[in-house]
């Protein structure tokens, strides 16, 4: 490995016999380099390569590999997608693989690049505790993205009753659909992590894979409480945006109805007027009032009478 050409997109931190090795992009040359200086299973590598769209945990005797997803918010089109982090975690390292797409993650790796005491920090007590700081980092980056999901509820509730009109309907659409996402990429997670310490499955035996240090469960619980808590809150607010969806759909119906209804008085106003002006247009050979001077006000006489008679019935069985 001392002598192995490392590849520009692979950088890498060392600190008291303990490696963090970043690689940005997962190219041929990278995934080669790891070939070359590591032993792990074939399919790791395709995992690595091919798009996930879910986490996933793979225990080995000497090593951990795992796939998390973390929400991203994207401000232009104010829509949540995931971002992919690969882990392979071992006595004395920690390698992370990525896309450059997770900015609190990049702005950790060059924090700990720049700064001998960020490393100290980070990376002199153990890779596990190393790797905790991380998870920690980004489960904490969601929070804002909770906010701002949290905001646009509060947004599209005071519009609602102010508005209630169609075009609140796309704002809701893509609510629902960022919360959708959100806990699509949060819901594997506690498994995951539960994972790490405990076996899952009767077939899976507690000395079948790499263990961790006892001591260090405690942090792996807290990250647990995060995405507890962060679920917790995608419950809220998915059962809010339903509720505000219901409504926004009644509203609209209710003002549709509102309309129909006034069309619909409307016509029976002006119907006895259409029947009045058949009777008197007939061509018949004698229509009473038809050649008096003042047959025109007659006729309108007996059409507003007619539309009289119709509002005063309808607003007597209350139906305006």
């Amino acid at each position: 490995m001392t002598n192995q050409v490392i590849p520009e997109n692979i950088e890498i931190l060392e600190l008291n016999g303990i490696r963090w090795i970043n690689i940005e992009q997962p190219t041929k040359e990278a995934l080669q380099y790891l070939k070359t200086a590591f032993s792990f299973h074939v399919l790791d590598y395709e995992d690595i390569v091919a798009t996930t769209h879910r986490s996933k945990i793979d225990k080995y005797p000497n090593y951990v590999f795992m796939i998390l997803l973390f929400p991203l918010l994207a401000r232009k089109t104010n829509s949540i997608h995931s971002g992919e982090i690969d882990f392979f975690l071992g006595k004395d390292y920690l390698i992370t693989i990525h896309r450059g797409d997770v900015p609190t993650f990049v702005d950790m790796f060059q924090l700990c690049e720049a700064s001998e005491q960020a490393r100290q920090t980070y990376m002199a007590n153990s890779p596990q505790y190393l790797l905790y700081k991380i998870l920690q980092r980004l489960f904490q980056y969601c929070y804002p993205i909770l906010d701002q999901v949290d905001l646009a509820i509060d947004r599209i509730e005071e519009k609602i009753f102010s508005t209630g009109q169609q075009s609140l309907l796309q704002e809701i659409l893509v609510t629902r659909h960022n919360i959708s996402d959100m806990r699509r990429i949060i819901q594997p997670h506690r498994q995951t992590l539960t994972r790490l310490y405990k076996p899952t499955s009767p077939t899976e035996d507690d000395d079948s894979g790499f263990k961790l240090d006892d001591k260090f469960e405690d942090y792996f619980d807290d990250l647990r409480d995060y995405t507890q808590e962060i679920w917790n809150q995608l419950e809220s607010f998915k059962e809010s945006i339903e509720a505000l969806h219901e409504t926004n759909q009644s509203l609209i119906s209710y003002r549709i109805n509102e309309v129909i209804k006034t069309l619909t008085i409307f016509s029976a106003i002006m119907l006895p007027a259409g029947v009045v002006a058949s009777l008197f247009g007939m061509n018949a050979d004698f229509i009473p009032f038809s050649g008096f001077p003042e047959d025109f006000f007659i006729f309108t006489g007996f059409t507003f009478l007619a539309m009289l008679a119709t509002l005063l019935y309808i607003k007597r069985k209350r139906l305006l």
